[in-house]
């Protein structure tokens, strides 16, 4: 066995390590927001809808036992396959991540307003939002969920990074 054949059969080890998921996400994902842009307006619509669908179907697949939002949070951004920094205030929520599963390895890219992985904001904001319609308000004390994307890899920042905002009850 040559060197030449070690790295090949690293480089295959390492391909086929990657996560199906993941790839599919890099594969369609970018094909998605292009068609999404040329809609005009209704890009953040289509965002919204698709992000929404995903969260409803979550939800009645299986609802988080904790009424911690911090641990909900957590455990949701576990779906994205990177690891994310929780860092709790007053009446928010700051997730960051150098790890972005849409973001990392792929080319910036310029959305106007939007952020490339706006979508897991909005995921986020639909989840949490539809969840209080399961949960018992004495326990899960929120009211309302509001979610801003505020940086993203895939358009030049050093991270990407969402804070959620809430109202208690």
């Amino acid at each position: 066995m040559t060197e030449d054949d070690l790295i090949y059969t690293k480089e295959v080890v390492e391909y086929f390590n990657v996560k199906m998921s993941d790839l599919l996400m890099k594969m369609v994902y970018p094909g998605v927001l292009t068609c999404f842009l040329a809609t005009g307006d209704k890009f953040y619509e289509h965002l919204t809808n698709i992000a929404r669908n995903s969260a409803t179907t979550l939800l009645k697949i299986k609802i988080p036992k904790s009424n911690n939002l911090k641990t909900i949070v957590k455990h949701l951004m576990k779906l994205w396959g990177t690891k994310y920094k929780v860092k709790l205030k007053k009446d928010m929520l700051i997730l960051s991540t150098k790890h972005c599963m849409l973001c990392q390895g792929m080319p910036e890219i310029d959305l106007r307003e939007y952020h490339y992985c706006e979508i897991v904001g909005l995921f986020l904001e639909s989840f949490l939002n539809e969840l209080r319609k399961y949960k018992n308000p004495k326990k899960f004390k929120y009211s309302e969920f509001s979610i801003t994307t505020t940086k993203s890899m895939g358009c030049g920042d050093e991270k990407c990074e969402y804070i959620i905002k809430f109202s208690k009850i």
